[in-house]
């Protein structure tokens, strides 16, 4: 069975081999030390990122009317649905007094016709 490659790597002399093993290994211990320095500072960010979230999200809840985003939000839908009703009346209003207007104009025109067209000829 063949060496792995860092045996072969490894120089023959023993003392020499153990220095280069524990060259390695303090290599090794510091990348992990950097590794976890950068873990422990992420985890820092990740939860202080999170209570501002927190602390924010309960600002907006607290930002409505007693606390109650739902009931504030079925306000709005209400006075949207009045604001929409109310528009709806109008529009309609609006059609029903042209119609009647119109035939009303009409009307009168051709009663004003008809007492001419009995008057006769002038």
């Amino acid at each position: 069975m063949g060496k792995s490659l860092f045996q072969a790597s490894l120089p023959i002399d023993q003392d020499e081999q153990n220095a280069a093993i524990l060259e390695h290994l303090v290599k090794l211990s510091d990348q992990v030390r950097e590794v976890r320095k950068e873990l422990v500072q992420a985890r820092e960010d990740l939860h202080r990122r999170a209570e501002l979230s927190a602390a924010q999200i309960d600002d907006l809840r607290h930002a409505f009317p007693a606390d109650d985003p739902v009931g504030h939000r079925a306000y709005h839908d209400d006075v949207i649905a009045t604001a929409r009703a109310r528009k709806a009346f109008y529009q309609k209003l609006l059609f029903e007094l042209a119609k009647w207007g119109l035939l009303g104009f009409v009307g009168w025109m051709f009663v004003s016709g008809w007492r001419d067209f009995l008057r006769g000829p002038n």
